[in-house]
C-alpha cells in the first residue's frame, strides 16, 4: 500500500536511505558469543514483570549464547540471582531445581496477580523526566514514557482464578491448573485460555492491514569528528505495525518488521518532522556524546553480510602487485583455463583468503568486466588524441581559408575552392568519428555480477535468496569499477554487440584517416601540400631527390587494416549461440587489441602530420593558371553581354579561342594562352579594362572563407572546449 509523500517525508526518506547505506558500510552485525553471554548476564526483569515472562526472555537470549546442555541451569541461576524475593531465593537455594521446578515454586509462592505487583528489580531507577534538559527536546517527547504501568486486568482482585478461570483464589493449592502445561506458551501452571502470552487473535491468520503513517526508522543524522562538540541526540524506539507475509513450508505466516536495532538515533529536528507525519514512539531516552560501534569495532566487518573478514581482504590487497606470472603460466598448461590458473596461484599466495577467492563468480565475471574496463580506458586514451588532430587541422583551415586552389571532381579539374575549405571536409569527418566514439564511451556499461548464464543464481544462493542484496552487490561492484550503470541482462557474457559498436566506430575512423591521407598523397604528387619532411630524411635509396609521403602512406596502411576489423567483430556477434560460445575468445583478443592499437598509431601519426603540414602557394597559383582560363569563359561571356555584346556571337568566339589554346597545351606542351588570345581579339575590347578582375581566382571561391570561420566557430570549438586541458596538443615526433 502506498500513499502520497510530503516534501518533508521525501527529504527524510532520502536521509534514511543515505543513513542505511552508511550503516551497511560501517556497521554489519556479526554474532559474538562473548558479547551475547555478557548481555545475558546483565539481563534484569522489568518492573512488575512475571517470572514466566522473564524466563522466556532469558531463553531467547540464551539461544544466542551457545550454552548447550547447560542452558536451563544457567537460566535458573540468572533468575535466582536477579530477584529480591528472599523467600523464592531461599526456597531455590535449599536444593537444586530444574527450570520447570523453579517456575512451579514461583507460582506457588505468589499468585499471578501478586507477582505482577511485587516482582522487583535490582536496577538503576529511571531519571525524573522533569529534570532532563529541555532546551533541545519538545516537552511532549519527555512525557511519552512517563505513564505508569497499566495491568492486563483492570480488576486485580476479582474472585476468579487467573490460572484456571474458576471462582477461587489463584494461590489455592487445589487449583486444577497447578500441574497442567499450557498449550499456548508451554509453561506449567495455567490453562491456555488464561495464558497471559496467548495471542488475541486465535482464528485463522488474516492478511494484516497496513497502518498508514506508522513506520520504523533507523536514522543517523550526523557524525561529528570531535565527540566534545557532537550534537546531543535523542534515542527512540519507534512503534509501528508494518508486517510482511512469509511462506514457511507453504504455510503463510505474518511477521512484524523490526529495525534490528535496540535504539534508533535521531536528531531533535528529525524527530519533530517524524511527529508531524504520524510517527509514534513508545520509548524515549536522551542521548549523550557517545560513539556507537559494532561490537567495539570502528572498521566495517563485511559488505552485505557475507562472511568475509578484514584479514582476508588485507591479505589479498598485499598481493595485488606481486602476481606470479610464471607460476600462472605453468598452471594454465595443466588446467587449460586462464582464469582458474590465476585463481589457483593467487590462492597459494593468499591461504587465508583462498576459500573466498572467485566466490560465486564465473570466468566472464573476471574476463568480460576486465575487457570493459580496458575498452573504457582505451576510449579515454583515443578521444583526446582525436580532438588534438581536430584542433590542429581547424587552425590550419583558418590560416589558409582564403587561399584559392584548384578543386577536383572525378579527379579532373573543377571549380576553385580554398586550401582551408578543403581541410574542413577532413575535420567534419573527424568530428563525426569523435561523436561516435564518445557515444560508445558514454553508453558503455559494466557487466557486473551475473553468474554463469546471467541469472545471478549463484549470488542469490550466497545471500540466502535475498534478491535485493544481489542487486546491491551488482551496483556496488559496478560503482567500484568506475561505471554508473550495468547491463540489466546478459548471457554468460555481455552482448558482443558492444564490441561491434566500438570496433565499428574505430573502423569508421580508419576510413576517415585513409581518405584524408590519400588526399595528402595526391596533393603531394602535385607539389601543392606536403607532410613534414625532416632534414636528414631519405625518400629513396636510389633516387636521392625523392620526398615520399611515408607518414600518410603509413596511416593508409594502418587504416586499411582497421577498416577490415569491422567484419570480424560483426561475424563474432553473429555466431554467438544462445547464452554464449567460446569461439569469440581468440578472435576478440586479436580484433579488439588490434583495433585500438591501429587507431592509436593512426592518430599519433596524423597528429604529427597535422603539426607540420607545408603549403606551396606559388605552385598552387601556377596550377590554377593552367586551368582558370577555361573556367573563366562563362564570366567573360556575361561581362560582354553586360557591355552590349551578343551572347551567341561571344560564345562562338570563346569556343574557337578555347580550342586553339587547348591545342597548344595538349599538342605542343605549352602553357594555356587563352587569356592572351582574348586580349588580342578586338571583339573583346569593351571589357579589356575589367579582364584582370574577371580572372581573379578569389572571385571563383564563393563563400569558402566565410564557411571555414563559421564551421570552426559553430562545430569545432564546442567539441574542443568539452575536453579542456585534456586535448593532446604537445608536439608529436615519430620514433620510427
Amino acid at each position: 500500500m502506498a500513499w502520497p509523500m510530503t516534501d518533508e517525508e521525501h527529504i527524510l526518506g532520502n536521509r534514511y536511505r543515505a543513513a542505511v547505506q552508511l550503516l551497511d558500510e560501517y556497521f554489519v552485525p556479526r554474532v559474538s558469543k562473548t558479547y551475547e553471554r555478557q548481555k545475558f548476564r546483565q539481563m534484569l526483569p522489568s518492573p512488575s514483570e512475571k517470572l514466566d515472562t522473564f524466563v522466556i526472555r532469558l531463553k531467547k537470549q540464551a539461544s544466542y549464547c551457545d550454552l548447550g546442555d547447560q542452558t536451563d541451569s544457567v537460566i535458573v541461576d540468572q533468575a535466582i540471582a536477579t530477584t529480591k524475593n528472599q523467600q523464592l531465593r531461599r526456597k531455590c537455594l535449599e536444593k537444586d531445581h530444574t527450570l520447570d521446578q523453579l517456575l512451579a515454586v514461583g507460582r506457588t509462592l505468589k499468585s499471578a496477580d501478586h507477582q505482577l505487583a511485587t516482582w522487583e528489580i535490582e536496577a538503576t531507577p529511571k531519571p525524573d523526566p522533569t529534570k532532563l534538559r529541555t532546551d533541545t527536546c519538545d516537552e511532549s517527547i519527555l512525557k511519552i514514557n512517563t505513564q505508569k504501568y497499566q495491568p492486563r486486568f483492570k480488576n486485580q482482585h476479582r474472585p476468579r482464578c487467573t490460572r484456571c478461570d474458576s471462582r477461587h483464589q489463584s494461590n489455592d493449592p487445589a487449583c486444577p491448573a497447578k500441574s497442567e502445561k499450557c498449550r499456548s506458551c508451554g509453561v506449567v501452571g495455567h490453562f491456555a485460555r488464561c495464558c497471559f502470552l496467548k495471542k488475541k487473535n486465535t482464528g485463522p491468520i488474516q492478511a494484516p492491514q497496513m497502518i498508514k503513517k506508522k513506520r520504523f526508522v533507523r536514522e543517523v543524522h550526523e557524525q561529528v569528528a570531535d565527540p566534545k562538540e557532537s550534537e546531543v541526540v535523542d534515542l527512540f524506539h519507534l512503534g509501528g505495525k508494518r508486517t510482511v507475509k512469509i511462506r514457511v513450508g507453504d504455510v503463510p505466516l505474518t511477521f512484524v518488521i523490526d529495525t534490528g536495532a535496540d535504539e534508533d538515533i535521531l536528531s531533535y529536528a528529525d524527530w519533530q518532522i517524524l511527529k508531524r507525519v504520524g510517527f509514534e514512539a513508545y520509548e524515549v531516552k536522551k542521548g549523550s556524546n557517545k560513539i556507537f560501534n559494532s561490537y567495539g569495532s570502528t572498521k566495517p566487518l563485511t559488505e552485505l553480510g557475507l562472511e568475509i573478514s578484514d584479514a582476508q581482504i588485507a591479505e589479498m590487497e598485499a598481493h595485488i602487485e606481486d602476481i606470479d606470472f610464471p607460476a600462472a603460466a605453468e598452471e594454465e598448461k595443466l588446467t587449460r583455463h586462464d582464469v582458474m590458473a590465476h585463481v589457483h596461484v593467487f590462492a597459494k599466495q593468499c591461504p587465508l583468503a583462498a576459500p573466498i577467492i572467485h566466490l560465486g563468480a564465473t570466468s566472464c565475471y573476471v574476463g568480460d568486466n576486465t575487457d570493459l574496463l580496458v575498452l573504457k580506458g582505451g576510449l579515454d586514451s583515443l578521444l583526446p588524441k582525436l580532438v588534438g588532430v581536430i584542433k590542429r587541422l581547424s587552425e590550419f583551415a583558418v590560416e589558409y581559408r582564403d587561399l584559392p586552389t584548384l578543386g577536383f571532381t572525378h579527379l579532373q579539374p573543377a571549380q576553385l575552392t580554398t586550401v582551408g575549405k578543403r581541410c574542413t571536409l577532413w575535420v567534419q569527418d573527424l568530428l563525426m568519428d569523435e561523436r561516435a566514439l564518445r557515444n560508445c564511451r558514454d553508453n558503455l556499461r559494466f557487466r557486473g555480477v551475473k553468474g554463469t548464464t546471467g541469472t545471478q543464481a549463484s549470488f542469490l544462493q550466497l545471500f540466502a535468496g535475498d534478491g535485493d542484496k544481489v542487486r546491491q552487490l551488482d551496483q556496488k561492484v559496478t560503482n567500484l569499477a568506475g561505471f554508473e550503470k550495468y547491463y540489466a541482462v546478459t548471457g554468460q557474457t555481455y552482448t558482443r554487440k558492444v564490441d561491434l559498436e566500438i570496433v565499428s566506430a574505430l573502423s569508421s575512423l580508419g576510413a576517415t584517416v585513409h581518405k584524408m591521407c590519400s588526399d595528402l598523397r595526391l596533393l603531394a604528387s602535385r607539389k601543392e601540400v606536403e607532410e613534414p619532411f625532416e632534414k636528414t630524411q631519405i625518400g629513396s635509396s636510389a633516387m636521392a631527390y625523392k620526398r615520399n609521403p611515408m607518414r600518410s602512406e603509413r596511416c593508409c596502411a594502418l587504416a586499411r587494416h582497421l577498416i577490415t576489423l569491422h567484419a570480424s567483430a560483426a561475424n563474432t556477434l553473429a555466431v554467438q549461440w544462445l547464452e554464449r560460445t567460446l569461439d569469440d575468445s581468440a578472435n576478440r583478443r586479436l580484433t579488439l587489441s588490434e583495433a585500438f592499437l591501429s587507431a592509436d598509431a593512426c592518430l599519433l601519426t596524423l597528429l604529427n602530420i597535422s603539426q607540420g603540414l607545408v603549403v606551396y602557394p606559388k605552385v598552387i597559383e601556377r596550377n590554377i593558371a593552367q586551368e582558370l582560363p577555361f573556367m573563366s569563359t562563362e564570366n567573360v561571356i556575361m561581362a560582354m553581354v553586360k557591355a552590349g555584346g551578343d551572347r551567341q556571337i561571344c560564345h562562338e568566339k570563346i569556343r574557337v579561342l578555347s580550342h586553339e589554346a587547348g591545342a597548344q597545351v595538349k599538342q605542343h606542351g605549352k602553357d594555356n594562352d587563352l587569356v592572351e588570345r582574348i586580349r588580342a581579339d578586338a571583339y573583346f575590347a569593351p571589357i579589356l579594362g575589367d579582364l584582370d578582375n574577371i580572372l581573379d581566382p578569389k572571385t571563383f571561391t564563393g563563400r569558402a572563407a566565410d564557411q571555414v570561420l563559421e564551421f570552426v566557430r559553430e562545430e569545432v570549438d564546442p567539441v574542443v572546449a568539452r575536453y579542456g586541458s585534456n586535448v593532446e596538443t604537445k608536439s608529436i615526433g615519430l620514433a620510427i
